[in-house]
């Protein structure tokens, strides 16, 4: 159903990387140290929430961001019912379930949290959904479970497709292939594109360069975290191992921001449709 209504007054706006975007919310779980945060802030995403259980990084969301509402929790026992109607729920869901590095149990891993972020999509209903996870997840092992979460996404109302994308074809100075899943509502969805790559990324040592110039030849945290895609002034709390083990953990930014924009546009292009022959916006309703 279409209701012709009048114009709406103008959204908040974000200025990111000399583009103006329109402000959304986002509920973010398995935040991490911020990876995929920051990717979506630069996407125009204004973050409703970001749960994560690890201490050190919940620290690191709050020296960055102070005015972020973090929620250090376990997932299994988030309620997303706080959330209703938020545009983006997102996440890094655990890795070791399908990594190629371990026993690759999926579902039987205890670590498994596709199944909590299932429960919140149900709860929160957000406008589109965006999990990343690695790229073992893709391989024919799991066809079956990849088939049962679309399933699953089917019944709430999504359409939903897997991609697997490499870090480096968004201006990040590693390859990183990255799983992620996108889901979104049918209206939205048709409109919804993969990103494009942007071209070829710098060399770790452009990257490093002043940086190398300045101690002993080795990789400090703050050469792990540019290689990895995070802005210089981001911090990192806990002891040093802790700073290492958030970077190595994190989902790159640079492709995170790809991708919202996608969702973005997407979202975007469904809730507002081309002004009526009277001056109207006809708003889907």
């Amino acid at each position: 159903m279409v209701n012709e209504v009048p114009a709406p007054p103008p959204a908040p706006w974000l200025r990111q990387h000399g583009a103006t975007v329109h402000e959304l919310t986002c509920l973010e779980i398995c935040a991490g140290a911020g990876g995929q945060s920051i990717g979506l802030e630069q996407a125009g995403f204004t973050h409703a929430a970001a749960v994560e259980l690890d201490p050190d990084a919940c620290t690191t969301l709050r020296l960055n961001r102070p005015g972020w509402k973090i929620v250090e929790q376990d997932v299994h026992y988030f309620d997303g019912g706080g959330y209703p109607g938020v545009d983006l729920l997102a996440g890094g869901v655990p890795c070791p379930p399908f990594s190629i590095a371990g026993k690759q149990l999926g579902a039987d891993d205890e670590r498994d949290l596709f199944p909590q972020a299932l429960r919140l999509v149900q709860e929160c209903q957000p406008a589109a959904v965006m999990l990343e996870n690695v790229r073992g997840l893709s391989t024919a092992r799991f066809a079956g479970y990849r088939d049962q979460v679309l399933a699953a996404l089917r019944e709430l109302g999504y359409r939903a497709d897997w991609q697997v994308l490499n870090a480096r074809e968004f201006g990040v100075p590693q390859l990183r292939p990255r799983f992620i899943l996108v889901a979104l509502r049918p209206d939205a969805y048709q409109h919804f594109r993969w990103p494009r790559p942007v071209g070829t990324p710098p060399t770790v040592g452009e990257t490093l360069r002043g940086m190398m110039a300045d101690h002993v030849p080795r990789l400090t945290l703050p050469m792990a975290a540019a290689i990895q895609g995070f802005p210089p002034d981001w911090q990192f709390a806990g002891r040093k191992t802790a700073g290492y083990r958030q970077i190595g953990n994190a989902f790159p930014p640079p492709v995170a921001r790809a991708v919202g924009n996608s969702i973005r546009a997407a979202i975007e292009a469904a809730r507002v449709v081309p002004e009526s022959r009277h001056g109207h916006l006809l708003r889907a309703g």
